[in-house]
């Protein structure tokens, strides 16, 4: 790993990963406030017998003109918090205006993510997030030197390069552990309305300062390098790559408090 960044051991924790699209049924005003002052404070004040299950989320919005056009990602103590007793009861205890709007959300996918060691920024405290994050899902083929083969690109190669774009703060992998529940379709794709496909294995969250970067010559290099496509193009070990834009709305944290 380059020296120019800083990287971490594997957090003992986990993501849950939520794409919604809040859809024609419910207006603006209240799915913001029922998303801000409902659903993800009942989460943060979730305790387990080691502490606080849920320990920071943050919202962001589609940059991308694309859809779903909200994502929020929480930060668990550990990939197993959902199969906590206080998170279960939550599913027996939803007010009535909770139902309601999770009856009328046109999209809502839901899912569970491991953590790979992150590599950031040096002088990057952990707290800190980018104003926009790309998020690319992969799905790989079902082959161990194939997934090594990326795994070493990614590594060696690719996250190397992109520390070296200017407006670059961090870049996190995961690695799916459960999909918790898809209801609806994806609003816009090439071919209209269809259902999504099932999330692939791995998933990279890069976060930035702008989306300037995305115009820099060093961008440009990080993502156009014959190891790239080796793994990405024809025959190589990524068989979908799907990526999207977004831009920082809001987060909590435990530590310190709304944002």
């Amino acid at each position: 790993m380059s020296t120019d960044t800083v990287s971490g051991p594997s957090p003992a924790t986990g993501l849950l990963f939520v794409y919604t699209e809040r859809g024609a049924a419910i207006p603006e005003d209240e799915f913001e406030d029922w998303y801000n002052n409902e659903h993800i404070p009942l989460r943060m004040n979730l305790r387990g017998p080691a502490g606080p299950l849920f320990l920071a989320c943050t919202r962001w919005t589609a940059a991308d003109a694309k859809s779903p056009h909200h994502l929020a990602l929480y930060t668990l103590s550990s990939p197993s918090a959902v199969l906590e007793p206080p998170y279960v009861a939550l599913a027996t205890s939803r007010s009535a205006h909770e139902l309601s709007v999770l009856a009328r959300l046109e999209f809502l996918d839901r899912r569970i993510y491991t953590p790979l060691p992150p590599v950031a920024a040096p002088g990057v405290p952990e707290s800190k997030h980018g104003a926009y994050v790309s998020v690319v899902e992969l799905t790989i083929r079902d082959d161990p030197a194939a997934e090594a083969a990326l795994n070493a690109w990614y590594d060696g190669e690719h996250v190397p390069m992109l520390a070296r774009v200017p407006g670059w703060v961090r870049t996190r992998r995961f690695v799916a552990h459960s999909v918790l529940s898809v209801q609806g379709t994806s609003v816009v794709s090439d071919t209209g309305a269809m259902p999504r496909a099932a999330p692939g294995k791995y998933l990279a969250i890069h976060e930035w300062e702008s989306l300037d970067a995305f115009e820099t010559e060093e961008f440009r290099a990080a993502t156009s390098t014959e190891g790239r496509e080796k793994v990405m193009g024809p025959g190589g070990a990524v068989v979908r790559h799907e990526r999207r834009v977004f831009k920082f709305f809001r987060a909590w944290s435990q530590s310190e408090g709304l944002e």
